[in-house]
């Protein structure tokens, strides 16, 4: 695809997101009688106005850290029309992504504005700066809105403390292992140690890397089915989770998001855990799933 299509789609993408979320916020505005939650804040106007400036954030603020997110846990109540226009802004931002995704890497040859030297920029900057969003928050603008098609019984706000976990194959392994020798990073004598054990595995072994763990809310959400069995599911909560109701009604059964997250204690292990407690490489923090 050429540059110039690739622009084109990104343009229709973003157009196309804006206009969604310019229709979600007005809506937003007029269903004010609607149940609403938002975490740390109890003045039901100025709830509201927080949940309109969160939906429509896809742009860094100024003074936001370059690799922090905003957040948001909220329960809102909304019309079947309003739910309609969020799975209307799920799709957009999925086709905004895939634009997005399709630029990377790619750049192209501009002329310095002061000297006339022809620079080589990457094309995802040049293109959304000419669409009035040099200053996008990719994952911002991409991430999805979590929509319950029902109305949810109760509604519990947690917080989450699950590890990244990566699953490499043993020349990953040794190429990680490699390149800290080169570059001088950590003990050389503890990676040669990492090296020596990886030459004992099987070739065809993988090997997890335990990162530290990743601290976010999550919604832990249940429902009556038409058999009045119980159904259960939990969900991501960074972002508002919507659901379908009438104005004036009462909000589903909450329980709400803790002020701070827990401190870190020893929990029990999981039967079902399939990593090794140990790590097997020390300076790579790799350990061996279990047999």
């Amino acid at each position: 695809m050429r540059h110039s299509q690739l622009r084109a789609v990104l343009a229709t993408a973003m157009n196309y997101l804006e206009t969604q979320l310019r229709i979600l916020d007005q809506t937003l505005k007029e269903e004010e009688g609607y149940p609403l939650w938002v975490w740390h804040e109890k003045n039901p106007t100025k709830a509201r106005i927080q949940l309109r400036q969160i939906i429509t954030a896809i742009d860094y603020q100024d003074g936001q850290d370059p690799v922090s997110t905003r957040i948001c846990p909220a329960l809102v109540g909304v019309s079947i029309t309003t739910l309609n226009t969020i799975h209307h802004i799920n799709e957009g931002k999925a086709a905004l992504q895939q634009a997005l995704k399709n630029m990377d890497g790619i750049k192209i040859e501009e002329p310095d504005r002061e000297t006339g030297t022809p620079l080589l920029r990457p094309l995802i900057k040049v293109a959304l700066a000419s669409l009035g969003h040099a200053r996008l928050h990719r994952r911002q603008a991409t991430r999805k809105f979590v929509i319950l098609e029902q109305m949810p019984e109760s509604v519990s706000f947690i917080w989450s403390r699950l590890p990244k976990i990566e699953s490499i194959d043993m020349e990953e392994a040794r190429h990680r292992l490699e390149i800290r020798l080169e570059k001088g990073q950590g003990n050389s004598l503890l990676v040669e140690e990492d090296l020596r054990r990886l030459n004992q595995c099987d070739p065809n072994e993988r090997l997890a890397i335990v990162n530290p763990p990743h601290i976010h809310p999550r919604a832990n959400i249940a429902w009556f089915t038409e058999e009045g069995i119980t159904r259960r599911a939990q969900k991501r909560a960074v972002l508002p989770i919507f659901y379908p109701t009438t104005r004036y009604d009462n909000l589903p059964r909450l329980r709400p998001l803790p002020e701070e997250p827990p401190m870190p204690g020893l929990r029990l292990r999981r039967n079902d855990a399939t990593i090794e407690t140990n790590p097997f490489l020390l300076t790579i923090r790799a350990h061996r799933y279990m047999p």
